[in-house]
């Protein structure tokens, strides 16, 4: 499969614990200063359950992610 995002597959983006578990992504963060990523579950933006992981990682478990790929 093609990367579609505009970063590497291998740049550290931050997930949730439940994320990287497999659950469903229910927030997303892009943001606009360094263009890096956020993904949160159910367990929202609690710190204690974020993890820095690669973003390829994250696309690996949950590819609906790509439709993301062209946000600004």
């Amino acid at each position: 499969m093609d990367w579609m995002f505009d970063q590497l597959p291998n740049v550290a983006c931050i997930a949730g614990r439940d994320v990287m578990a497999g659950s469903l992504v229910l927030g997303v963060a892009h943001f606009e200063d360094d263009h890096s990523w956020a993904f949160s579950g159910a367990a929202g933006n609690d710190a204690a359950q974020a993890m820095v992981v690669a973003m390829s990682e994250v696309i690996a478990l949950h590819p609906e992610l790509n439709c993301l790929a062209d946000l600004i």
